[in-house]
């Protein structure tokens, strides 16, 4: 295994001074892996449905992108896997489960986004994700050179074929057996999610290696928003600007698409849809 003398000693950095920014290796590992996630979700919701994408062009630059992103930073996804096997860090561990069902619902929506909803909706994405975890296989671990855009392009036909002929099927899964720990949409457990992903960004927002008018800046937007979703009918538009300012900061943006997901469904369940 890989020691924290050799990390500082590849990266420049004195043993005592990785200790100062990292409690440990594995500290260091899931800051890697939250960054690559965040930049990859950054990307994509850059790409947005309006513009000169249909549906099935912006799944497919999705897939390009989250397929580019994980071959560009590979070498962490292998060291992560190699130091830390399944199972042996439950923090590691319930890291990669929450990101597991943020891609999961992410690729549900642009699924529907591109081809509209399909009463076997969840068998295709599990499909889905099992294509995907193959090609993943093959270019984090075997090192396989396989030209992405044509692979997107061919996953997202594939998609199409699917969902096309899943219309007249019956479903065999749902949304409770494919996510069996998310909660139920009630608003009372939604709005204290919402108050406990908030406090957790904050912390996260104070520690930023910004200017500190940018600091304050991000804490201010942090606490309107936590005002606006108190109140019993929040400005929807207020929320879309505090939302949009928040992404700009990559090192929070995972956090802030998790408010924003539970923010939806708390708005679905209250019949405010943004």
């Amino acid at each position: 295994m890989t020691s924290v003398q050799e990390i500082a000693f590849e990266t420049g950095v004195s043993k005592g001074a990785f200790y100062k920014h990292f409690a440990s290796k594995e500290a260091l590992l899931i800051e890697l892996v939250k960054d690559t996630h965040n930049k990859m979700f950054r990307k994509a919701d850059s790409v947005q449905i309006g513009g000169a994408l249909t549906g099935k062009e912006l799944l497919k630059k999705r897939i390009e992108i989250e397929l580019e992103q994980t071959r560009q930073n590979s070498s962490i996804f292998f060291t992560l896997f190699k130091e830390f096997p399944p199972g042996e860090s439950n923090e590691i561990s319930h890291m990669m489960k929450e990101f597991h069902m943020k891609l999961i619902q992410w690729h549900k929506q642009s699924l529907i986004e591109a081809f509209g909803d399909s009463p076997a909706i969840w068998d295709i994405v599990v499909m889905f994700e099992g294509i995907l975890k193959e090609y993943i296989y093959l270019l984090v671990f075997k090192q396989t050179q396989v030209p992405v855009d044509r692979l997107a392009h061919l996953l997202t036909d594939v998609l199409e074929a699917m969902i096309n002929r899943a219309k007249n099927l019956q479903p065999i899964l749902s949304e409770e057996t494919v996510l069996p720990d998310k909660q139920t949409d009630n608003p009372a457990i939604l709005k204290q999610q919402l108050h406990k992903l908030l406090e957790a960004v904050r912390q996260e927002a104070e520690t930023l290696v910004v200017s500190d008018k940018t600091k304050n800046n991000t804490l201010a937007a942090l606490n309107h928003l936590s005002d606006e979703i108190q109140k019993d009918k929040p400005q929807t538009y207020l929320l879309d600007a505090l939302l949009h300012y928040l992404k700009r900061q990559d090192s929070i943006i995972g956090s802030i698409l998790q408010i924003e997901h539970t923010l939806n469904r708390l708005l679905r369940e209250e019949g405010e849809d943004r």
